[in-house]
């Protein structure tokens, strides 16, 4: 398993240095009913009232991942 750099989540090759690029995200898809959520690493979330973004969450507790909030678009 990789080192991984907790400022911008992005593993580190063995000598150090950066690996480079963007970060991978974990999208997480509002469904119907708008507090539910699927992710894309398997799971579903759901908040009471609200969105993630409301909550605050900024990584997947489910991977590590930074969330990429996708709004209900039925």
């Amino acid at each position: 398993m990789p080192i991984m750099n907790d400022y911008k989540r992005m593993p580190l090759i063995s000598s150090g240095e950066w690996k480079g690029g963007e970060p991978e995200t974990c999208t997480w898809t509002q469904g119907m009913f708008h507090n539910m959520y699927k992710t894309k690493c398997g799971h579903s979330h759901y908040f009471e009232n609200g969105t993630a973004t409301d909550y605050g969450f900024v990584y997947c507790p489910f991977c590590g991942k930074p969330i990429k909030d996708i709004p209900y678009s039925g």
